[in-house]
């Protein structure tokens, strides 16, 4: 009903080791893919005795594509490396800079046509409209996009580009996002959207987020 049969879905466990590593495990119905990464925090953005205007948080992560069958499975991986660099400009806007590098193990030239190592510039954006309600925005720019492959055809991916609305409750984060990425980690939705925004081919996505503490903060 309304699409949902069809729907691709990612379930995922985050876990903070400390405030500056986290962990992450998750499962995407799009290609069976199991991913996971590392998220470390090597700068922090701070005021006072020591002023520094940007958080730079470096994530690698690592993700396992189970379908379809019927190749070696180390050509089933692929790995993506960023530097998240972010910065907070007042209570209500905070923007963020991700220059990305993916890379895979092979390429599928009559199906994927894609490059096995791509460079790609994100840009996300938040503003926080009430206290509950904030709009977002990310666009990323993928270098390699108009490059030939070895058949010597044009790359027929798009740039993934996202608008959303979050919406806090309590523990729980909802999110209603319009974009024209279907794939839910960053090899599928930064070097392998086929739709175009711009013509129509939007989908619909929701997120829903919630916070355990495992022990109270001192």
């Amino acid at each position: 009903m309304f699409g949902l049969d069809e729907a691709s879905v990612r379930l995922a466990l985050d876990y903070g080791i400390t405030d500056k590593l986290s962990v992450s495990i998750g499962r995407n119905s799009v290609d069976k893919t199991m991913d996971g990464f590392l998220k470390y925090k090597l700068l922090r953005q701070s005021k006072g005795v020591r002023n520094f205007p940007i958080t730079v948080t470096a994530l690698a992560n690592a993700a396992y594509r189970i379908s379809p069958k019927g190749s070696a499975s180390t050509d089933r991986m692929s790995y993506t490396y960023q530097l998240l660099i972010a910065r907070k400009f007042s209570p209500g806007f905070s923007f963020q800079i991700m220059p990305t590098y993916v890379h895979k193990n092979a390429i599928n030239t009559d199906a994927e046509l894609a490059n096995q190592d791509q460079f790609a510039l994100g840009f996300g954006g938040r503003l926080k409209v009430t206290r509950s309600i904030a709009l977002t925005a990310e666009y990323y720019a993928n270098f390699n996009l108009g490059q030939y492959n070895f058949g010597g055809e044009f790359l027929p991916y798009h740039n993934s580009l996202c608008f959303g609305i979050d919406i806090e409750t309590g523990g729980h984060v909802f999110q209603l996002l319009l974009t024209n990425a279907i794939g839910l980690n960053e090899r599928a939705f930064i070097t392998e959207t086929e739709d175009d925004f711009f013509s129509g081919s939007i989908h619909l996505g929701f997120n829903v987020s919630r916070t355990f503490e495992l022990k109270k903060k001192k």
